[in-house]
């Protein structure tokens, strides 16, 4: 079970994805603007934030640019249609972890992916601590 962040300005969209999540017993917190969005980023610990690329008062790059600047290093997925996903510079696509287009048949795949990979990147974590300590005594 992870915890993950959707930041999105449509509600329907928002849904689907928080739909999606929860069917694989996922924790889902949703916020509709991007100022919000990554207050909620700064403010607790999640294990993937999914953005939409265009918010209103900031875009997903500029709230990704802000909380990795801060040295999180949780994984941020940029979702957009497909039409923008093509259209980003290469300084773009530099900035996030992931990029999806908002096709849930791509989108659920991909998620459960990078879920996987953070799981296994924190039992690798956890082990190398309980193995430090050991051989610490």
């Amino acid at each position: 079970m992870a915890k993950v962040l959707i930041v999105d300005d449509s509600p329907t969209q928002a849904a689907m994805l928080a739909q999606m999540l929860l069917q694989h017993q996922h924790v889902v917190e949703i916020e509709g603007t991007g100022k919000r969005g990554l207050n909620r980023a700064l403010q607790s610990t999640f294990d993937l934030l999914i953005l939409d690329l265009n918010l209103p008062d900031m875009t997903g790059l500029e709230i990704c640019q802000q909380y990795k600047a801060t040295g999180r290093t949780t994984p941020v997925m940029l979702v957009t249609s497909e039409d923008q996903l093509y259209t980003l510079s290469e300084e773009q696509q530099a900035i996030a972890d992931y990029y999806c287009t908002k096709d849930q048949r791509f989108l659920e795949p991909r998620v459960e992916i990078i879920l996987l990979r953070q799981r296994r990147r924190h039992i690798v974590i956890s082990v190398e601590k309980n193995h430090a300590t050991l051989n610490s005594f």
